[in-house]
C-alpha cells in the first residue's frame, strides 16, 4: 500500500493536488488498506489496538502521516479492535463491491448511491468499519457527473430506472436473505427509488432531494411526485423507508417531508449531544460513534419494520 501510496505522491506538484490524492484515496480505500497506509507510514505507533485503548502519541508528524492518523481514528471511533475485512470487487465503472465473502444467503446486502462528493458523507473506509463484514456486503455507487444518477449509473445504463432494473443481476440480489438500498444527499431519491422498484426491504435516504426538485422533472413534464406513485403502486411489496436529515438542516426536513407525503416512510431527525447536524447528517454521527447503531436500527433490522407516514 505505501508503494502505491508513494507512487501517488511523486505525480504531486502543487498542496491542491496532494489535497486531491488524500479525497480520492478516502473515497476508495478499505478498512484494511487504511490500516496498512496507517502502519507503513508510522510502524510501531497508533495502532488500531491503540487508538481503540484511546491512547494517543503526541509525537510531530509530516502532513501525510497526520492525514492518515486522524483518518484512522475517525474509522476508530466504533469501537472495534479490528479492521473490517473488506476486500473491493469492480463490478462496473462506477458500482464496486466491498465484500469480506461468506455464503451471500445468510448476508445482507446494502446498495449504497454516493452523493456529489462520491462518498456516504464520510470518508469510505469509515463508513465500511461501522458495518459487520460477516453480516453484509456493501456496494457502492458513484456518479462524478454530479447528475444525482439522473442520467444512470456509468458502466451500467443510460437512465436512472434502467440501471436500478440492471443491478438485479449485476449484484446477484436474489442470492442474499435480505437487500437494502442507502442513500445521501443526491443519492437519497435513488436509493428510495431502488428500494421500490427491486421490492427491497428497507431503504434509508439521508439528506435526499425534494420531490419538487425541478433537475429531476423528465422531457416529457413528468416529476418527481408522479414517478414515485407511480413506483408505490407498482411496488408488490412496500419496504421500510426511511427518511432521515440533520436537525440543523430546514431544507432537508422539508424534503424529507413532502417525499413522505408520497412514500409512506417514517422520519428520523439526526442529532448529536453539544454539536449541531446539518446537511452532512451522517459524519457528526460516525464522529460520535453511533453511525452503527443508526443502521441497525432502520435498514439492517432484518424483520420488515412496519413504516408510518410523520
Amino acid at each position: 500500500m505505501i508503494d502505491f501510496y508513494n507512487r501517488l505522491v511523486r505525480g504531486c506538484k502543487t498542496h491542491n493536488q496532494f489535497n486531491k490524492l488524500h479525497i480520492d484515496l478516502e473515497n476508495r480505500m478499505t478498512p484494511l488498506e487504511l490500516e496498512a497506509l496507517r502502519s507503513e507510514l508510522s510502524p510501531a505507533r497508533h495502532t488500531w489496538e491503540t487508538l481503540f485503548r484511546g491512547r494517543q502519541s503526541t509525537d510531530p508528524s509530516p502532513a501525510q502521516e497526520l492525514w492518515v492518523q486522524n483518518l484512522h481514528r475517525l474509522a476508530a471511533k466504533i469501537g472495534k479492535p479490528c479492521p473490517e475485512p473488506f476486500l473491493r470487487h469492480r463490478l462496473r465503472r462506477r458500482v464496486t463491491l466491498f465484500s469480506a465473502g461468506g455464503n451471500r444467503s445468510g448476508k445482507t446486502l446494502a446498495i449504497c448511491f454516493s452523493g456529489r462528493a462520491q462518498r456516504m458523507m464520510m470518508p469510505l473506509p469509515v463508513f465500511l468499519q461501522n458495518i459487520a463484514s460477516t453480516q453484509v456486503d456493501v456496494a457502492f455507487m458513484h456518479d462524478p457527473t454530479r447528475n444525482s444518477y439522473r442520467l444512470g449509473i456509468g458502466g451500467v445504463a443510460d437512465s436512472l430506472e434502467a440501471s436500478i432494473d440492471k443491478l438485479r443481476d449485476i449484484l446477484r440480489i436474489e442470492d442474499y436473505r435480505s437487500v437494502v438500498s442507502i442513500g445521501t444527499s443526491g443519492g437519497g431519491v435513488p436509493a428510495v427509488m431502488c428500494a421500490l422498484r427491486l421490492n427491497l426491504d428497507a431503504a434509508l435516504s439521508v439528506g435526499g432531494n425534494h420531490p419538487d426538485d425541478p433537475r429531476w422533472i423528465t422531457a416529457d413534464g413528468t416529476g418527481l411526485r408522479e414517478i414515485f406513485r407511480r413506483h408505490v403502486d407498482a411496488a408488490k411489496v412496500k419496504p421500510a423507508v426511511f427518511l432521515a436529515f440533520g436537525t440543523d438542516c430546514a431544507k432537508d426536513k422539508k424534503s424529507a417531508e413532502a417525499l413522505a407525503s408520497i412514500v409512506p416512510a417514517r422520519l428520523i431527525t439526526i442529532s448529536v449531544p453539544n454539536g449541531s447536524v446539518e446537511h452532512n447528517a451522517l459524519y457528526p454521527v460516525a464522529r460520535n460513534g453511533g453511525l452503527a447503531g443508526l443502521l441497525e436500527s432502520t435498514v439492517f433490522n432484518n424483520s420488515r419494520a412496519s413504516t408510518q407516514s410523520a
